[in-house]
């Protein structure tokens, strides 16, 4: 993964990258600097910016979602999700149009462009992906 500093002060410095989970996404990440080790803040990179019609997908097969209160759930379709967040490895943080929040497990199997969700491919589960290029 490549990243560019984007800010820095005394004790911590921020990264931007490009995420490609459900799509393709400019985020932002904050690590803070303790006994000079770099210690990332979060679990997560933000989607910046993460309230745009191009972070927003409808669904048009329940998918499942571990809501932010650590209840499994489906959103079903027609549900119009924003990527807001990724670790880009296994997870992809959404909130839904009505402001439920949640997390979608994602796989990436080794030599795949494409992540996988509950074992089916992320094309099968919305309208539209918006990857880049």
């Amino acid at each position: 993964m490549e990243a560019a500093i984007i800010g820095v002060s005394d004790n911590s410095l921020q990264l931007e990258s490009t995420q490609n989970v459900l799509g393709s996404y400019s985020a932002i990440r904050a690590y803070a600097l303790h006994d000079d080790v770099l210690t990332p803040l979060g679990d997560a990179w933000q989607i910046v910016p993460a309230n745009t019609s191009y972070s927003r997908m409808t669904v048009v097969m329940d998918i499942p979602v571990t809501l932010d209160d650590g209840t499994q759930s489906v959103f079903g379709p027609g549900t119009v999700l924003q990527v807001t967040g990724t670790d880009g490895k296994s997870f992809v943080d959404v909130i839904t149009n009505d402001g439920v929040t949640g997390r979608i497990a994602v796989e990436q199997p080794a030599g795949d462009w494409q992540w996988y969700i509950d074992g089916k491919p992320e094309l099968e589960y919305f309208e539209l992906v918006p990857y880049a290029g």
